[in-house]
Protein backbone atom coordinates (compact mmCIF):
# COMPACT_ATOMS: atom_id res chain seq x y z
CA UNK A 1 0.00 0.00 0.00
CA UNK A 2 3.04 2.28 0.10
CA UNK A 3 4.86 1.62 -3.21
CA UNK A 4 6.40 4.75 -4.72
CA UNK A 5 7.78 4.53 -8.28
CA UNK A 6 10.20 7.18 -9.50
CA UNK A 7 11.49 7.35 -13.07
CA UNK A 8 14.38 9.61 -13.95
CA UNK A 9 15.14 10.71 -17.50
CA UNK A 10 16.95 8.76 -20.23
CA UNK A 11 14.64 5.78 -20.11
CA UNK A 12 13.13 5.97 -16.64
CA UNK A 13 10.21 8.37 -16.75
CA UNK A 14 8.42 6.68 -19.65
CA UNK A 15 8.21 3.15 -18.20
CA UNK A 16 7.48 4.57 -14.75
CA UNK A 17 4.41 6.40 -16.04
CA UNK A 18 3.18 3.43 -18.03
CA UNK A 19 3.78 0.96 -15.19
CA UNK A 20 1.93 3.19 -12.72
CA UNK A 21 -0.94 3.60 -15.17
CA UNK A 22 -1.33 -0.15 -15.57
CA UNK A 23 -0.58 -1.38 -12.03
CA UNK A 24 -2.81 -0.07 -9.25
CA UNK A 25 -0.46 -1.47 -6.60
CA UNK A 26 1.74 1.56 -7.27
CA UNK A 27 0.55 4.19 -4.81
CA UNK A 28 2.55 7.17 -6.05
CA UNK A 29 4.48 7.91 -9.23
CA UNK A 30 7.14 10.47 -10.13
CA UNK A 31 7.67 10.18 -13.91
CA UNK A 32 10.12 12.69 -15.37
CA UNK A 33 9.69 14.12 -18.87
CA UNK A 34 6.59 12.17 -19.87
CA UNK A 35 3.16 13.41 -20.89
CA UNK A 36 3.92 17.10 -21.14
CA UNK A 37 6.62 19.42 -22.49
CA UNK A 38 9.90 17.68 -23.27
CA UNK A 39 13.46 19.00 -22.95
CA UNK A 40 13.36 19.55 -26.73
CA UNK A 41 10.12 21.59 -26.49
CA UNK A 42 10.75 25.34 -26.90
CA UNK A 43 10.79 27.21 -23.58
CA UNK A 44 8.77 29.17 -22.76
CA UNK A 45 5.67 27.73 -24.41
CA UNK A 46 3.65 29.90 -26.82
CA UNK A 47 0.53 31.58 -25.42
CA UNK A 48 -1.68 29.35 -27.63
CA UNK A 49 -0.08 26.12 -26.38
CA UNK A 50 -3.53 24.65 -25.68
CA UNK A 51 -4.03 24.35 -29.43
CA UNK A 52 -0.42 24.14 -30.65
CA UNK A 53 1.03 21.61 -28.21
CA UNK A 54 2.09 18.19 -29.59
CA UNK A 55 -0.02 16.03 -27.29
CA UNK A 56 0.93 12.84 -29.12
CA UNK A 57 4.65 13.67 -29.04
CA UNK A 58 6.55 12.69 -32.18
CA UNK A 59 7.77 9.38 -33.52
CA UNK A 60 11.00 8.01 -32.08
CA UNK A 61 12.81 4.73 -31.53
CA UNK A 62 11.92 4.97 -27.80
CA UNK A 63 8.91 2.69 -27.89
CA UNK A 64 7.53 3.56 -24.43
CA UNK A 65 7.27 7.21 -25.44
CA UNK A 66 5.68 6.40 -28.79
CA UNK A 67 3.39 3.50 -28.06
CA UNK A 68 1.94 1.68 -31.02
CA UNK A 69 -1.70 2.66 -31.73
CA UNK A 70 -1.52 5.49 -29.17
CA UNK A 71 -2.71 8.13 -31.66
CA UNK A 72 -5.28 5.92 -33.33
CA UNK A 73 -6.81 4.68 -30.08
CA UNK A 74 -6.38 7.80 -27.96
CA UNK A 75 -4.04 6.73 -25.15
CA UNK A 76 -1.66 9.64 -25.61
CA UNK A 77 1.17 10.22 -23.10
CA UNK A 78 -0.76 12.84 -21.12
CA UNK A 79 -3.74 10.47 -20.91
CA UNK A 80 -1.47 7.75 -19.52
CA UNK A 81 -0.18 10.12 -16.84
CA UNK A 82 -3.69 11.32 -16.07
CA UNK A 83 -4.92 7.74 -15.64
CA UNK A 84 -2.70 7.36 -12.57
CA UNK A 85 -5.37 9.38 -10.71
CA UNK A 86 -6.67 9.26 -8.05
CA UNK A 87 -3.36 7.84 -6.80
CA UNK A 88 -0.56 10.26 -5.96
CA UNK A 89 1.32 11.90 -8.84
CA UNK A 90 4.31 14.24 -9.03
CA UNK A 91 4.47 15.76 -12.51
CA UNK A 92 8.22 16.06 -12.96
CA UNK A 93 10.36 18.11 -15.32
CA UNK A 94 14.11 17.94 -15.83
CA UNK A 95 14.60 21.60 -16.82
CA UNK A 96 12.69 24.88 -16.62
CA UNK A 97 8.94 24.43 -16.83
CA UNK A 98 6.39 26.93 -18.13
CA UNK A 99 3.63 26.05 -15.70
CA UNK A 100 1.39 28.95 -16.73
CA UNK A 101 1.06 27.81 -20.35
CA UNK A 102 1.40 24.02 -19.99
CA UNK A 103 -1.91 22.59 -21.26
CA UNK A 104 -1.19 19.15 -19.80
CA UNK A 105 -0.80 20.57 -16.29
CA UNK A 106 -4.17 22.26 -16.72
CA UNK A 107 -5.70 18.90 -17.70
CA UNK A 108 -4.08 17.02 -14.83
CA UNK A 109 -5.45 19.56 -12.34
CA UNK A 110 -8.90 19.15 -13.83
CA UNK A 111 -8.66 15.37 -13.43
CA UNK A 112 -7.46 15.48 -9.83
CA UNK A 113 -9.44 18.47 -8.55
CA UNK A 114 -12.44 18.45 -10.88
CA UNK A 115 -13.09 14.74 -11.41
CA UNK A 116 -11.89 13.30 -8.08
CA UNK A 117 -11.90 16.27 -5.71
CA UNK A 118 -8.32 15.45 -4.68
CA UNK A 119 -6.19 18.47 -5.59
CA UNK A 120 -3.63 17.63 -2.91
CA UNK A 121 -2.88 14.24 -4.53
CA UNK A 122 -1.19 16.07 -7.42
CA UNK A 123 2.12 17.91 -7.16
CA UNK A 124 5.03 18.83 -9.40
CA UNK A 125 8.77 19.30 -9.39
CA UNK A 126 10.95 21.15 -11.82
CA UNK A 127 14.56 21.93 -12.59
CA UNK A 128 16.17 24.96 -14.20
CA UNK A 129 17.88 25.92 -17.43
CA UNK A 130 17.36 24.26 -20.80
CA UNK A 131 18.62 21.14 -22.57
CA UNK A 132 21.47 22.93 -24.34
CA UNK A 133 22.89 24.20 -21.05
CA UNK A 134 25.43 22.42 -18.88
CA UNK A 135 25.70 22.32 -15.11
CA UNK A 136 25.62 24.59 -13.23
CA UNK A 137 23.54 26.51 -15.79
CA UNK A 138 21.06 23.63 -16.25
CA UNK A 139 19.75 20.88 -13.97
CA UNK A 140 20.21 17.69 -15.98
CA UNK A 141 18.90 14.71 -14.01
CA UNK A 142 20.13 11.41 -15.37
CA UNK A 143 19.71 10.74 -11.69
CA UNK A 144 17.10 12.77 -9.81
CA UNK A 145 19.01 15.82 -8.64
CA UNK A 146 18.94 17.79 -5.39
CA UNK A 147 16.92 20.59 -6.99
CA UNK A 148 14.22 18.16 -8.10
CA UNK A 149 14.17 16.33 -4.75
CA UNK A 150 13.15 19.35 -2.70
CA UNK A 151 9.48 19.28 -3.71
CA UNK A 152 9.52 15.47 -3.87
CA UNK A 153 10.57 15.33 -0.21
CA UNK A 154 7.81 17.74 0.77
CA UNK A 155 5.13 15.80 -1.09
CA UNK A 156 6.19 12.39 0.25
CA UNK A 157 6.27 13.76 3.79
CA UNK A 158 2.73 15.08 3.32
CA UNK A 159 1.38 11.90 1.72
CA UNK A 160 3.33 9.18 3.52
CA UNK A 161 4.72 10.93 6.60
CA UNK A 162 8.26 10.15 5.49
CA UNK A 163 10.40 12.38 7.77
CA UNK A 164 13.10 13.30 5.30
CA UNK A 165 14.45 16.36 3.59
CA UNK A 166 17.62 17.55 1.96
CA UNK A 167 19.48 17.42 5.26
CA UNK A 168 18.19 13.96 6.15
CA UNK A 169 18.73 12.13 2.89
CA UNK A 170 19.97 8.58 3.20
CA UNK A 171 23.41 8.50 1.59
CA UNK A 172 24.81 5.05 2.37
CA UNK A 173 26.29 3.51 -0.76
CA UNK A 174 26.01 -0.28 -1.05
CA UNK A 175 28.26 -2.61 -3.04
CA UNK A 176 26.55 -4.17 -6.11
CA UNK A 177 26.54 -7.67 -4.62
CA UNK A 178 24.35 -6.45 -1.73
CA UNK A 179 21.76 -5.18 -4.20
CA UNK A 180 21.38 -8.38 -6.22
CA UNK A 181 17.92 -9.86 -5.69
CA UNK A 182 18.47 -12.97 -7.80
CA UNK A 183 21.50 -14.77 -6.39
CA UNK A 184 23.22 -17.91 -7.62
CA UNK A 185 21.16 -20.24 -5.41
CA UNK A 186 17.85 -18.79 -6.61
CA UNK A 187 19.03 -18.91 -10.23
CA UNK A 188 19.76 -22.64 -9.87
CA UNK A 189 16.31 -23.19 -8.36
CA UNK A 190 14.22 -21.08 -10.77
CA UNK A 191 16.28 -21.59 -13.95
CA UNK A 192 15.26 -18.20 -15.42
CA UNK A 193 15.45 -17.72 -19.18
CA UNK A 194 16.42 -14.69 -21.21
CA UNK A 195 13.47 -12.60 -22.37
CA UNK A 196 14.34 -13.03 -26.04
CA UNK A 197 14.33 -16.81 -25.55
CA UNK A 198 10.79 -16.73 -24.16
CA UNK A 199 9.60 -14.33 -26.87
CA UNK A 200 11.18 -16.46 -29.61
CA UNK A 201 9.40 -19.56 -28.35
CA UNK A 202 6.08 -17.70 -28.10
CA UNK A 203 6.49 -16.31 -31.63
CA UNK A 204 7.31 -19.75 -32.99
CA UNK A 205 4.24 -21.24 -31.31
CA UNK A 206 1.97 -18.54 -32.72
CA UNK A 207 3.37 -18.96 -36.22
CA UNK A 208 2.77 -22.73 -36.03
CA UNK A 209 -0.81 -22.18 -34.86
CA UNK A 210 -1.48 -19.87 -37.80
CA UNK A 211 0.13 -22.37 -40.20
CA UNK A 212 -2.02 -25.17 -38.83
CA UNK A 213 -5.14 -23.02 -39.22
CA UNK A 214 -4.29 -22.35 -42.87
CA UNK A 215 -3.62 -26.06 -43.41
CA UNK A 216 -7.16 -26.95 -42.37
CA UNK A 217 -8.65 -24.72 -45.07
CA UNK A 218 -9.31 -25.69 -48.65
CA UNK A 219 -6.71 -24.50 -51.13
CA UNK A 220 -9.00 -21.86 -52.61
CA UNK A 221 -9.69 -20.42 -49.13
CA UNK A 222 -6.10 -20.16 -47.91
CA UNK A 223 -5.03 -17.18 -49.93
CA UNK A 224 -8.02 -15.08 -48.87
CA UNK A 225 -7.44 -15.98 -45.24
CA UNK A 226 -3.75 -15.13 -45.50
CA UNK A 227 -4.55 -11.77 -47.11
CA UNK A 228 -6.94 -10.90 -44.26
CA UNK A 229 -4.47 -11.93 -41.56
CA UNK A 230 -1.63 -9.90 -43.04
CA UNK A 231 -3.82 -6.85 -43.52
CA UNK A 232 -4.68 -7.04 -39.81
CA UNK A 233 -1.02 -6.40 -38.95
CA UNK A 234 0.07 -4.30 -41.94
CA UNK A 235 -2.73 -1.78 -41.77
CA UNK A 236 -4.67 -0.71 -44.87
CA UNK A 237 -3.28 -2.25 -48.07
CA UNK A 238 -5.97 -1.36 -50.61
CA UNK A 239 -4.58 1.19 -53.09
CA UNK A 240 -6.35 4.27 -54.32
CA UNK A 241 -6.52 5.34 -57.96
CA UNK A 242 -3.08 6.49 -59.14
CA UNK A 243 -2.66 9.83 -60.89
CA UNK A 244 0.12 10.80 -63.30
CA UNK A 245 1.57 14.15 -62.29
CA UNK A 246 4.21 14.35 -65.00
CA UNK A 247 5.81 12.17 -67.67
CA UNK A 248 8.85 12.77 -69.83
CA UNK A 249 10.14 10.38 -72.50
CA UNK A 250 13.68 10.14 -73.82
CA UNK A 251 13.27 8.18 -77.03
CA UNK A 252 15.61 5.78 -78.78
CA UNK A 253 18.84 6.09 -76.85
CA UNK A 254 22.20 4.93 -78.22
CA UNK A 255 21.44 1.32 -77.30
CA UNK A 256 17.95 1.35 -78.78
CA UNK A 257 16.21 1.83 -75.42
CA UNK A 258 13.55 4.33 -74.38
CA UNK A 259 13.54 5.93 -70.93
CA UNK A 260 10.48 7.46 -69.31
CA UNK A 261 10.61 9.62 -66.20
CA UNK A 262 7.24 9.62 -64.44
CA UNK A 263 5.91 11.18 -61.23
CA UNK A 264 2.96 9.11 -60.01
CA UNK A 265 0.70 10.12 -57.14
CA UNK A 266 -0.44 6.97 -55.35
CA UNK A 267 -2.23 8.80 -52.51
CA UNK A 268 -2.87 12.47 -51.79
CA UNK A 269 0.52 13.96 -51.01
CA UNK A 270 2.50 10.81 -51.87
CA UNK A 271 4.48 11.10 -55.11
CA UNK A 272 6.43 8.13 -56.46
CA UNK A 273 9.20 9.00 -58.94
CA UNK A 274 9.86 6.14 -61.34
CA UNK A 275 11.70 5.16 -64.49
CA UNK A 276 10.42 2.81 -67.17
CA UNK A 277 13.11 1.38 -69.45
CA UNK A 278 12.22 -0.57 -72.59
CA UNK A 279 13.47 -1.39 -76.08
CA UNK A 280 12.40 1.11 -78.70
CA UNK A 281 12.56 -1.57 -81.40
CA UNK A 282 9.75 -3.78 -80.14
CA UNK A 283 6.23 -2.81 -81.15
CA UNK A 284 4.30 -5.53 -79.28
CA UNK A 285 3.36 -5.09 -75.61
CA UNK A 286 6.34 -6.01 -73.45
CA UNK A 287 6.38 -8.06 -70.26
CA UNK A 288 7.32 -6.03 -67.18
CA UNK A 289 9.81 -6.55 -64.35
CA UNK A 290 9.05 -4.31 -61.36
CA UNK A 291 12.23 -3.76 -59.29
CA UNK A 292 11.77 -2.94 -55.58
CA UNK A 293 14.34 -2.10 -52.93
CA UNK A 294 15.33 0.42 -50.29
CA UNK A 295 18.06 1.81 -52.57
CA UNK A 296 15.48 2.72 -55.23
CA UNK A 297 16.08 3.27 -58.91
CA UNK A 298 19.54 4.83 -58.51
CA UNK A 299 20.76 1.82 -56.53
CA UNK A 300 19.47 -0.64 -59.13
CA UNK A 301 21.05 1.31 -61.98
CA UNK A 302 24.38 1.53 -60.17
CA UNK A 303 24.65 -1.96 -58.68
CA UNK A 304 22.36 -4.14 -60.81
CA UNK A 305 22.93 -2.70 -64.29
CA UNK A 306 23.91 -6.13 -65.65
CA UNK A 307 20.55 -7.64 -64.71
CA UNK A 308 18.69 -4.64 -66.13
CA UNK A 309 20.64 -4.82 -69.40
CA UNK A 310 19.92 -8.55 -69.71
CA UNK A 311 16.19 -7.97 -69.18
CA UNK A 312 16.08 -5.19 -71.77
CA UNK A 313 17.96 -7.26 -74.33
CA UNK A 314 15.52 -10.09 -73.66
CA UNK A 315 12.56 -7.89 -74.57
CA UNK A 316 11.24 -7.03 -71.09
CA UNK A 317 10.46 -3.56 -69.80
CA UNK A 318 11.95 -2.63 -66.42
CA UNK A 319 10.12 -0.37 -63.96
CA UNK A 320 12.25 1.28 -61.26
CA UNK A 321 10.20 3.18 -58.64
CA UNK A 322 11.22 5.09 -55.54
CA UNK A 323 8.47 4.07 -53.13
CA UNK A 324 7.83 6.40 -50.21
CA UNK A 325 10.94 6.58 -48.04
CA UNK A 326 13.17 4.80 -50.56
CA UNK A 327 15.65 6.03 -53.13
CA UNK A 328 15.39 9.77 -53.69
CA UNK A 329 12.33 10.02 -51.39
CA UNK A 330 14.26 8.74 -48.36
CA UNK A 331 15.51 11.07 -45.63
CA UNK A 332 19.09 10.31 -46.65
CA UNK A 333 20.29 10.64 -43.06
CA UNK A 334 21.08 7.05 -42.15
CA UNK A 335 18.94 4.06 -41.32
CA UNK A 336 19.74 3.52 -37.64
CA UNK A 337 17.56 3.83 -34.57
CA UNK A 338 17.92 7.62 -34.34
CA UNK A 339 17.31 8.28 -38.03
CA UNK A 340 14.40 10.22 -39.52
CA UNK A 341 13.28 6.97 -41.17
CA UNK A 342 12.87 5.35 -37.74
CA UNK A 343 10.90 8.37 -36.49
CA UNK A 344 8.55 8.25 -39.49
CA UNK A 345 8.07 4.51 -39.02
CA UNK A 346 7.31 4.97 -35.33
CA UNK A 347 4.75 7.65 -36.15
CA UNK A 348 3.05 5.27 -38.56
CA UNK A 349 2.80 2.66 -35.78
CA UNK A 350 1.26 5.27 -33.46
CA UNK A 351 -1.35 5.93 -36.14
CA UNK A 352 -2.18 2.23 -36.58
CA UNK A 353 -0.25 1.67 -39.81
CA UNK A 354 3.11 0.27 -40.88
CA UNK A 355 5.44 1.61 -43.53
CA UNK A 356 5.53 -1.86 -45.08
CA UNK A 357 1.76 -1.66 -45.55
CA UNK A 358 1.97 1.89 -46.92
CA UNK A 359 4.65 0.87 -49.41
CA UNK A 360 2.59 -2.15 -50.42
CA UNK A 361 -0.22 0.30 -51.29
CA UNK A 362 2.30 2.23 -53.38
CA UNK A 363 3.27 -0.92 -55.29
CA UNK A 364 -0.32 -1.93 -55.88
CA UNK A 365 -1.20 1.57 -57.08
CA UNK A 366 1.79 1.46 -59.40
CA UNK A 367 0.60 -1.87 -60.83
CA UNK A 368 -2.78 -0.30 -61.50
CA UNK A 369 -1.03 2.33 -63.55
CA UNK A 370 1.13 -0.17 -65.47
CA UNK A 371 -1.95 -2.17 -66.43
CA UNK A 372 -3.42 0.86 -68.20
CA UNK A 373 -0.51 1.12 -70.65
CA UNK A 374 -0.95 -0.39 -74.09
CA UNK A 375 2.81 -0.82 -74.55
CA UNK A 376 3.06 -3.16 -71.53
CA UNK A 377 1.62 -6.67 -71.15
CA UNK A 378 -0.30 -6.73 -67.88
CA UNK A 379 -0.59 -10.51 -68.13
CA UNK A 380 3.17 -10.88 -67.75
CA UNK A 381 4.47 -9.08 -64.66
CA UNK A 382 7.31 -10.23 -62.38
CA UNK A 383 8.49 -8.56 -59.17
CA UNK A 384 12.21 -8.34 -58.43
CA UNK A 385 13.04 -7.44 -54.81
CA UNK A 386 16.66 -6.77 -53.97
CA UNK A 387 18.93 -5.57 -51.17
CA UNK A 388 22.25 -3.78 -51.63
CA UNK A 389 23.16 -4.04 -47.93
CA UNK A 390 26.29 -6.04 -47.11
CA UNK A 391 25.69 -8.98 -44.78
CA UNK A 392 27.63 -9.26 -41.51
CA UNK A 393 30.37 -11.88 -41.42
CA UNK A 394 29.31 -15.14 -39.72
CA UNK A 395 32.25 -15.03 -37.28
CA UNK A 396 31.81 -11.39 -36.24
CA UNK A 397 30.83 -10.59 -32.65
CA UNK A 398 27.47 -8.84 -33.11
CA UNK A 399 26.74 -8.11 -29.43
CA UNK A 400 27.67 -4.47 -29.84
CA UNK A 401 26.25 -1.66 -27.65
CA UNK A 402 24.46 1.23 -29.30
CA UNK A 403 26.23 4.45 -30.10
CA UNK A 404 29.73 3.24 -30.92
CA UNK A 405 31.73 3.48 -34.10
CA UNK A 406 32.08 0.51 -36.40
CA UNK A 407 28.63 -0.89 -35.63
CA UNK A 408 27.52 -3.92 -37.68
CA UNK A 409 25.53 -3.22 -40.82
CA UNK A 410 21.77 -3.55 -40.83
CA UNK A 411 19.84 -5.53 -43.39
CA UNK A 412 17.55 -4.03 -46.03
CA UNK A 413 14.99 -6.79 -46.67
CA UNK A 414 12.22 -4.50 -47.89
CA UNK A 415 12.45 -5.48 -51.57
CA UNK A 416 12.06 -9.21 -51.01
CA UNK A 417 9.31 -8.70 -48.42
CA UNK A 418 7.32 -6.46 -50.76
CA UNK A 419 7.85 -8.90 -53.61
CA UNK A 420 6.16 -11.72 -51.69
CA UNK A 421 3.38 -9.50 -50.36
CA UNK A 422 2.67 -7.98 -53.76
CA UNK A 423 2.24 -11.40 -55.32
CA UNK A 424 -0.06 -12.50 -52.47
CA UNK A 425 -2.40 -9.55 -53.09
CA UNK A 426 -1.99 -9.25 -56.88
CA UNK A 427 -2.87 -12.52 -58.57
CA UNK A 428 -1.59 -11.52 -62.02
CA UNK A 429 2.01 -11.26 -60.77
CA UNK A 430 3.70 -14.17 -62.53
CA UNK A 431 6.87 -14.52 -60.47
CA UNK A 432 8.89 -13.22 -57.52
CA UNK A 433 12.68 -13.00 -57.54
CA UNK A 434 14.08 -11.87 -54.16
CA UNK A 435 17.71 -11.41 -53.22
CA UNK A 436 19.07 -10.52 -49.76
CA UNK A 437 15.67 -10.75 -48.06
CA UNK A 438 14.88 -11.86 -44.53
CA UNK A 439 14.67 -15.62 -43.95
CA UNK A 440 11.75 -14.98 -41.61
CA UNK A 441 10.61 -12.64 -38.84
CA UNK A 442 11.09 -15.40 -36.25
CA UNK A 443 14.84 -15.12 -36.77
CA UNK A 444 14.74 -11.55 -35.40
CA UNK A 445 13.74 -12.97 -32.01
CA UNK A 446 16.58 -15.47 -31.72
CA UNK A 447 18.94 -13.00 -30.05
CA UNK A 448 18.59 -9.90 -27.88
CA UNK A 449 20.39 -8.00 -30.64
CA UNK A 450 18.98 -7.47 -34.11
CA UNK A 451 20.08 -5.58 -37.21
CA UNK A 452 16.82 -4.80 -38.95
CA UNK A 453 15.61 -1.32 -39.96
CA UNK A 454 12.72 0.04 -37.90
CA UNK A 455 10.52 0.60 -40.96
CA UNK A 456 10.43 -3.13 -41.77
CA UNK A 457 9.07 -4.05 -38.34
CA UNK A 458 5.49 -5.38 -38.40
CA UNK A 459 4.12 -5.76 -34.85
CA UNK A 460 2.23 -9.03 -34.37
CA UNK A 461 3.43 -10.46 -37.66
CA UNK A 462 4.01 -13.98 -36.33
CA UNK A 463 0.29 -14.24 -35.59
CA UNK A 464 -0.06 -14.54 -39.38
CA UNK A 465 2.60 -17.23 -39.80
CA UNK A 466 5.88 -16.11 -41.38
CA UNK A 467 7.45 -15.35 -44.74
CA UNK A 468 7.57 -19.03 -45.65
CA UNK A 469 3.76 -19.05 -45.53
CA UNK A 470 3.62 -16.22 -48.05
CA UNK A 471 5.87 -18.22 -50.37
CA UNK A 472 3.73 -21.33 -49.92
CA UNK A 473 0.59 -19.39 -50.83
CA UNK A 474 2.08 -18.48 -54.23
CA UNK A 475 2.30 -22.07 -55.52
CA UNK A 476 2.44 -22.83 -58.44
CA UNK A 477 3.72 -19.38 -59.47
CA UNK A 478 7.48 -19.05 -59.88
CA UNK A 479 9.44 -17.95 -56.77
CA UNK A 480 13.22 -17.69 -56.38
CA UNK A 481 14.72 -16.64 -53.03
CA UNK A 482 18.47 -16.04 -52.84
CA UNK A 483 21.01 -14.89 -50.26
CA UNK A 484 18.53 -14.71 -47.37
CA UNK A 485 19.74 -13.18 -44.09
CA UNK A 486 18.72 -13.66 -40.46
CA UNK A 487 17.81 -11.12 -37.80
CA UNK A 488 21.49 -10.35 -37.20
CA UNK A 489 21.98 -9.66 -40.93
CA UNK A 490 24.14 -12.74 -41.40
CA UNK A 491 23.78 -14.91 -44.47
CA UNK A 492 21.48 -17.76 -43.45
CA UNK A 493 23.04 -21.22 -43.94
CA UNK A 494 21.51 -23.37 -46.66
CA UNK A 495 20.24 -26.01 -44.22
CA UNK A 496 18.53 -23.32 -42.11
CA UNK A 497 16.82 -21.89 -45.20
CA UNK A 498 15.63 -25.33 -46.32
CA UNK A 499 14.29 -26.07 -42.85
CA UNK A 500 12.48 -22.73 -42.64
CA UNK A 501 10.80 -23.19 -46.03
CA UNK A 502 9.70 -26.82 -45.68
CA UNK A 503 6.04 -25.79 -45.79
CA UNK A 504 6.62 -23.86 -49.03
CA UNK A 505 8.40 -26.81 -50.65
CA UNK A 506 5.53 -29.06 -49.64
CA UNK A 507 2.97 -26.67 -51.17
CA UNK A 508 4.85 -26.60 -54.47
CA UNK A 509 5.17 -30.39 -54.49
CA UNK A 510 1.42 -30.74 -53.93
CA UNK A 511 0.83 -28.28 -56.77
CA UNK A 512 3.06 -30.40 -59.05
CA UNK A 513 5.33 -27.38 -59.51
CA UNK A 514 8.47 -28.26 -57.52
CA UNK A 515 10.74 -26.72 -60.17
CA UNK A 516 9.00 -23.36 -59.76
CA UNK A 517 10.33 -22.85 -56.21
CA UNK A 518 14.07 -22.17 -55.94
CA UNK A 519 16.21 -21.47 -52.87
CA UNK A 520 19.87 -20.66 -53.33
CA UNK A 521 22.85 -18.36 -53.23
CA UNK A 522 22.81 -15.08 -55.21
CA UNK A 523 23.01 -15.75 -58.95
CA UNK A 524 25.18 -13.73 -61.31
CA UNK A 525 23.54 -10.98 -63.35
CA UNK A 526 23.06 -13.12 -66.44
CA UNK A 527 21.42 -16.00 -64.56
CA UNK A 528 19.13 -13.61 -62.67
CA UNK A 529 17.98 -11.95 -65.90
CA UNK A 530 17.45 -15.31 -67.63
CA UNK A 531 15.33 -16.65 -64.75
CA UNK A 532 13.11 -13.56 -64.79
CA UNK A 533 12.73 -13.71 -68.57
CA UNK A 534 11.83 -17.39 -68.37
CA UNK A 535 9.16 -16.64 -65.78
CA UNK A 536 7.59 -14.14 -68.21
CA UNK A 537 7.70 -16.32 -71.31
CA UNK A 538 4.36 -17.31 -72.85
CA UNK A 539 1.11 -15.41 -72.73
CA UNK A 540 -0.93 -17.70 -70.49
CA UNK A 541 -1.63 -16.71 -66.91
CA UNK A 542 -0.09 -18.81 -64.15
CA UNK A 543 -2.53 -19.70 -61.38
Amino acid sequence: RRIILMGSVAGGGDPAAIAASLDERITAAVPFNFGGPQPETPYPLPPDAENAFEYADSGSWESTRNLRLSCRDGFLPWVIVGSIAPRYLIYAHEFSWDREHDPVWRRLRRIYAGFYGLPDSLDYTTGFGVLQGRPPQASHCNNIGATHRERIHAALKRWFQIPSGPSEEYQKRLPPEDLICLGDELIRELKPQNLHTLICRLGHERALLSRAELGRLKAEQRLGRLQAKWESVLGPVQPGPPRTLSARRHADGPDGFDTEQIALETEPGITIPLLILKSSRLKTPRPVVLALGQAGKAGFLLERSGVIAGLLRGGAAVCLPDLRGTGETSSGAGRGRESADAAISSTALMLGETLVGARLRDVRGLLRYLRTRSDLDARRIAVWGDSLAAANAPDRDLRIPYGIQGAPSISEPLGGLLGLLTAVYEMDVRAVYARGGLIGFASVLQDQFCYLPHDVVIPGVLNTGDLCDLAAALAPRMVRLEGLVDGLNRRAPRNAVESEYKAARRAYTQAHASANFVLGDPADDSAAAQWLLKSLSGSERVR
